[in-house]
């Protein structure tokens, strides 16, 4: 090979070499992110995987679509490939209209009919006891009407237990659904859970909250699990007599950590949420929780059970707890997105996961991170 045959060799290779390497840091800086977004009382988490493809795990209240339009665009997302929805309560499909009207959604996955459309006043009367209000059920089945038809924008699926969500690079697993649960434990799981004993059972829920979908995210060693507004006797139908679960590193507090007393009524205390079985069952390292005002919803007791759970590092919160009982479980000022009220302005929580499961949390508010390293 000649001299100039032999330099062009050369820096071919190392042009290529240095792609290479440039290839190999981009995806080691590959990250999955999920956002949980501020909406008041209600859910909204944004999911930008590693491929760039998306998704929304409900949309928040009607009033509340520009939040989760603005942290869309803080986060460069603009479209969604998957908008899934936990269950039809306006907390979680209000702003699922709004949202699509601005943005294309490839898909809408749901968990198929509502338990609550179509009910007549008399059913809504004594679901709800002291708070029901005149008409509830007419504005229901409006605004389980509206969700409908914003569906004819994209395609429509229903979710099942054990069905995966094909968010290209991360797994994603329905872990429960329309009142049933997965049929057999995932691997490495499936051990007795012993805080069934710590957990006695209620009446049965007949609302939308008990169809809750719960997704399970994993990417490499890392798992995220956010099980929408899933009541007491259908986590612990999901949690016991053994855990087919496992443990997570993230998980998004059941139900904005609704926890009625008995003495508020049978169905109150029985729509309650985060039983130790499902809390210590998945031993979450971080918990984050939505929605955080005191007073009406009652939060101490599933706060107790999840500052309780083994293995908990750090809590962190879209909002401040401002009154109620409840305040004592309040995180220090810099895990809380929001500590000034409502509000209008966009705030979320940000976890930013790496290939090797190490994690990130950002406050939007303050720009306060901290590091938690992989799972051992």
């Amino acid at each position: 090979m000649n001299t100039y045959r032999q330099k062009g060799f050369a820096m071919w290779t190392r042009a290529v070499f240095g792609l290479l390497l440039s290839a190999l840091g981009l995806i080691g800086a590959q990250m999955l992110d999920f956002y949980v977004v501020d909406v008041g009382q209600g859910n909204a988490t944004l999911v930008v995987a590693p491929s760039g493809q998306t998704m929304l795990l409900d949309a928040g209240r009607p009033e509340t679509a520009d939040r989760v339009l603005a942290v869309m665009q803080e986060a460069g997302v603009k479209k969604l490939d998957y908008l899934v929805l936990s269950h039809y309560h306006d907390d979680h499909m209000g702003g699922v209209a709004a949202i699509a009207d601005k943005v294309k959604v490839g898909a809408f996955m749901d968990h198929g009919a509502s338990v609550e459309s179509g009910k007549s006043e008399e059913w809504w009367k004594t679901i709800k006891g002291a708070q029901y209000r005149e008409g509830m059920g007419k504005a229901y089945d409006a605004a389980f009407a509206e969700y409908v038809i914003a569906t004819q924008k994209g395609r429509r699926s229903v979710v099942n237990p054990g069905d995966a969500i094909p968010l290209q690079g991360v797994e994603v697993l329905a872990v429960c659904a329309r009142g049933k649960k997965i049929s057999s434990p995932l691997k490495g799981a499936g051990m007795p859970n012993a805080a069934c004993a710590d957990t006695e059972l209620r009446l049965d829920d007949y609302e939308e909250d008990g169809q809750s979908i719960g997704l399970l995210f994993t990417w490499g060693k890392f798992r995220f699990i956010q099980l929408g507004d899933l009541t007491w006797n259908a986590s612990y139908s999901l949690f016991c007599p053994a855990n087919p679960i496992g443990t997570v590193d993230a998980y998004v507090i059941t139900h904005h950590a609704r926890s009625y007393p008995r003495e508020t009524g049978d169905m109150s205390w029985s729509a309650s949420s985060c039983p130790k079985a499902e809390v210590h069952g998945l031993r979450p390292r971080v918990a984050l929780l939505s929605f955080n005002r005191g007073g009406t919803v009652r939060k101490a007791d599933a706060l107790a059970a999840v500052r309780s759970s083994p293995g908990l590092e750090d809590q962190w919160q879209t909002e401040l707890i401002v009154q109620g009982p409840e305040k004592e479980y309040n995180a220090p000022e810099q895990f809380i997105a929001k500590t000034g009220g409502a509000g209008d302005r966009a705030a979320y929580i940000k976890l930013s996961v790496r290939a090797d499961g190490s994690f990130t949390v950002t406050n939007s508010r303050n720009g306060y991170t901290k590091n938690y390293a992989p799972r051992q």
